[in-house]
């Protein structure tokens, strides 16, 4: 894996970080003041500038912020199934959330293992999960928001329409684009984490 191709070549590089031993080393090619990291801040160091979103404590607070909601349910899962590559640190805040409001809950990683009961809440970080659990609550007659809940991680323009509307918990993805943008236009240094919140919709 390399940029030797390009490098020189472009007046930026923006590059969305992931979880990968191979990161590194490319980032490393590309000369700090033509970097921006965007989406994760994994790999970074003091000197990188990165438009971001916080997996841990943001996520945390919004749970909190929305703590009637979840009590509606009997149970909380978070269903961080093994192909996916979200920050496992969410998974730390989802567990000191529901130790710190004393929840019944626990965190799933056995996709295949997964089935939908009426009384829980679900927190999904896959698309993938998310039409699975739809299709169990069609075969089982459960309506999400009455008999079951869910919230999905990340919006997309599809999540206000399916079932009358998914909750989703979600950074500004707009807004992520826009200060990317500024960054290629200004060339100044930037250092800037995107909101994260809650959008309430009907699957909840």
């Amino acid at each position: 894996m390399t940029v030797d191709m390009t490098l020189g070549k472009c007046s930026k590089y923006i590059i969305m970080n992931f979880d990968h031993k191979k990161v590194p080393e490319i980032i490393q090619q590309v000369p700090t003041d033509k970097l921006l990291l965007i989406d994760w801040d994994i790999h970074s160091r003091p000197e990188y500038s990165y438009v971001r979103q916080d997996f841990g404590q943001p996520v945390y607070d919004s749970l909190v912020e929305n703590i009637d909601l979840v009590r509606k349910y009997e149970r909380f899962i978070y269903l961080y199934p093994e192909f996916t590559y979200h920050p496992k640190t969410s998974q730390s805040y989802f567990t000191k959330f529901l130790d710190d409001q004393q929840l019944n809950g626990f965190v799933m990683t056995n996709y295949k293992d997964f089935k939908a009961i009426k009384g829980d809440l679900y927190l999904l970080v896959s698309d993938r999960t998310l039409a699975r659990f739809l299709d169990q609550c069609s075969e089982k007659k459960l309506e999400p928001g009455v008999d079951i809940g869910v919230i999905s991680y990340n919006e997309t323009p599809m999540k206000k329409y399916v079932k009358n509307g998914i909750t989703v918990l979600s950074t500004d993805f707009e807004l992520l684009g826009k200060k990317a943008a500024e960054f290629v236009r200004t060339g100044q240094p930037m250092k800037y984490t995107v909101p994260t919140r809650l959008i309430l919709r009907n699957s909840t």
